[in-house]
This record gives structure tokens, C-alpha cells and sequence, in this order.
């Protein structure tokens, strides 16, 4: 009597580029929300925001990108050494397994695998999904590494949904998580002015003290240490007179609000209808009504040998014009 010839072995189908794409967005969310939640953090720490010339937001960047790199590693790694996919992998369908024995990969593979997306990753994944299409078995440069494949494993709905909710919800919550936390952090303090710029540039960073009469608006570039989303800072502008009475010509006065992701701001000063008159101008910033810091400048021709701190004569009321409501 034959003996039945032995089963075929089963189809192994292995997960698609759409498929790998999809759970790398997933977990996307999950490694913005991580990253929002940290950046905030930290930027209100640092006093650093959106508007925060590079050369000041670079370490505080720096540090939150690598903390947030070596969270989604240990994430990846924890997730595929113990399920074989991440919250993505579960969404898609999708699972990493060894090409050998079609079983987990272990703690040493998953890190190794992961390891490689620093290769694989080259072009947002450019380089990564190059290599998984030219391969018969769709593996990228981690997965040869590894011996390993990502294959396509039916999954009940309830999973697949679950994992999508519980990746999208913790995008969202590490948004309103790090806005809570910003707004928690930066109310420690009390709101102060930790910058001040006057300068003649819209995007300068050094500041000047003289001015000629031909300059066309003049900039105040400030920025906030500690300030919440209900900061205000007022600028008042002044031709003139001592500040201690409250004396000269008023220019007008701006008012800004902060938020959440502003801690900086630009207060300009327009030409006077006349033009600008030679002489002395004060600019009195005040942060929630609280004490006044004055900055002062001067109209000064080119070539002008006053130094400053010397005496020069106030701008008459007539050479100013109509000053600004």
C-alpha cells in the first residue's frame, strides 16, 4: 500500500511595497507623536520655536531627534523580537519572519534588521524599497542581512483595527500631550525678554544703535523665555525726551500675542510722515503690562562723529510730523 504523498508546503505570499509602505506610515504617527510631545518640551525649555534661527534650534533639535530615533529603534526591535510587527506590520497584515524556518527573529535579528534602515532609509526609503523589488522575495538590504522576509499573514479585523487606532492615537495624543506639556513647562517661569534686535533688516541678527535719515522702517526682532500662550508683549515708540517722565514725541505702539508655538515676534517703526529727524528714539517693550525695558537708537547722518552716549538735540515736534496713532 503507498503511504500519501506528503503535503505541499504552504504558499508563502510575501507582503507587497504598497503593503511595507502602508505599515511604515502607521508607525509614522506613532514616531511623530513621540517626537511633537519631546520637541515641545524642549523647546520651551530651550526658549526656542518655529521662528528660532537654526543656529540656536540645533541642539535642542538634535536632541530630541535622537532620543526619538532610539525610541522607534527599541519600539521596532521589542515589537518584531516578540510579535514580528510593529502596531504598522499588525494594520497591514504584515509579519517579519526568518526565511529559513519561517519563525521569529529574535532580539539579536530585530536589532540587526533595524539596524540596516540607517542604509535602507538613504532617500526616504528610496534606497530600501529599490532593493525589495529587484529581490525575488521583495527583501530589502536588512532582510538579507538577517536572513529574514516580511510576509503577508491574514490577520482578524479586529487587530488590524485595533493596531491602526492605538498608532493614530498615540500621534494625536503626543500632540495635545506635548502642547500640554509646553504650555505646563514655559508657566513655571515668568514671561520674560530674553532677545532684543534693532536693526534696519527685516532678517537681521545684529543689532544696530544708529540709523540714517534715509532708512526706510526700522525692525525690532525679540524673543520670549517662559512666555505661555497668553503672553503679550507691547512695543511703544517714542522721539525724544526722557523716559523716566514719559516725555517725547509718541510714534505709536504695537501689541503681540503669543502662542503655543511662538515665542518671538517683529515690531516695526515706519518712516514719519516728514522723514526721520536727527536726534535720539527710544523704543519702551513691556511683557503682560509688567516693567518697561527701553531700548534707544539715534538718526544719525553717514559720517557722523558723535559717539554715541553724546548729546544730541531731541527731533522737533515739526520735523517728525503727525506721529503714528
Amino acid at each position: 500500500m503507498k503511504s500519501a504523498p506528503p503535503p505541499p508546503p504552504p504558499v508563502v505570499r510575501y507582503a507587497s511595497i504598497g503593503d511595507r509602505l502602508f505599515a511604515q506610515i502607521i508607525d509614522g504617527f506613532v514616531g511623530f507623536g513621540i517626537f511633537f510631545a519631546a520637541a515641545m518640551v524642549v523647546s520651551a525649555r530651550f526658549g526656542t520655536n518655529l521662528q528660532t534661527p537654526f543656529e540656536r534650534a540645533v541642539i535642542p533639535l538634535g536632541v530630541v531627534l535622537t532620543a526619538v530615533v532610539l525610541f522607534m529603534l527599541l519600539y521596532s526591535v521589542l515589537m518584531e523580537a516578540a510579535l514580528g510587527a510593529t502596531l504598522g506590520k499588525m494594520a497591514a497584515e504584515a509579519r517579519v519572519q526568518s526565511s529559513r524556518n519561517g519563525r521569529l527573529i529574535g532580539l539579536e535579528g530585530a536589532l540587526f534588521r533595524n539596524l540596516m534602515r540607517l542604509v535602507d532609509g538613504i532617500g526616504f526609503y528610496l534606497f530600501g524599497g529599490i532593493v525589495a523589488m529587484v529581490t525575488p522575495r521583495r527583501q530589502r538590504l536588512g532582510d538579507l542581512v538577517t536572513r529574514s522576509v516580511v510576509v503577508h499573514r491574514p490577520t482578524f479585523a479586529g487587530l488590524r483595527i485595533g493596531s491602526l487606532l492605538i498608532a493614530l492615537a498615540i500621534g494625536a495624543g503626543g500632540v495635545f500631550l506635548g502642547l500640554e506639556l509646553r504650555a505646563a513647562t514655559i508657566n513655571l517661569g515668568q514671561a520674560r525678554l530674553e532677545s532684543v534686535i534693532l536693526t534696519d533688516d527685516p532678517a537681521g541678527t545684529t543689532g544696530k544703535i544708529e540709523f540714517p535719515p534715509g532708512t526706510a522702517k526700522i525692525y525690532l526682532n525679540f524673543t520670549l523665555a517662559d512666555a505661555s500662550p497668553s503672553t503679550s508683549i507691547k512695543a511703544r515708540w517714542f522721539a525724544g525726551g526722557p523716559s523716566a517722565a514719559g516725555g517725547g514725541f509718541s510714534l505709536g505702539e504695537t501689541e503681540i500675542s503669543t502662542g503655543v508655538l511662538q515665542s518671538s515676534g517683529t515690531f516695526t517703526l515706519d518712516t514719519p510722515p516728514n522723514g526721520w529727524a536727527v536726534g535720539e528714539y527710544r523704543v519702551e517693550l513691556s511683557v503682560n503690562g509688567g516693567p518697561t525695558r527701553t531700548e534707544r537708537f539715534f538718526i544719525r547722518p553717514a559720517g557722523s562723529a558723535s559717539p554715541v552716549g553724546s548729546a544730541v538735540p531731541p527731533p522737533t515736534a515739526a520735523a517728525i510730523g503727525t506721529p503714528s496713532p
